[in-house]
């Protein structure tokens, strides 16, 4: 589940579709894609921070990406 989540996650910042947003907008289908999948994100906001901008200046590519996944996600709990 981490490598499609970082796929999507870098593919929707590689375009910059929108003039402002680009990476809020980028963050958001890969967490979706775990939530739909039963993962939930653990990191804090500045990590998640750090991420989004790294990926914007290119600083992680997807193995790296897919690391910082696999080490700040966990399976859901249900409610």
């Amino acid at each position: 589940m981490h490598i499609p989540a970082a796929r999507i996650r870098r593919s929707s910042k590689k375009g910059h579709p929108l003039l402002d947003g680009n990476k809020r907008l980028g963050m958001f289908p890969g967490n979706y894609f775990l939530e739909l999948n039963g993962i939930a994100l653990t990191a804090d906001d500045e990590s998640f921070f750090e991420v989004a901008i790294g990926l914007a200046c290119g600083d992680f590519d997807i193995e790296g990406l897919y690391g910082w996944l696999a080490g700040n996600t966990a399976p859901a709990q249900n409610p």
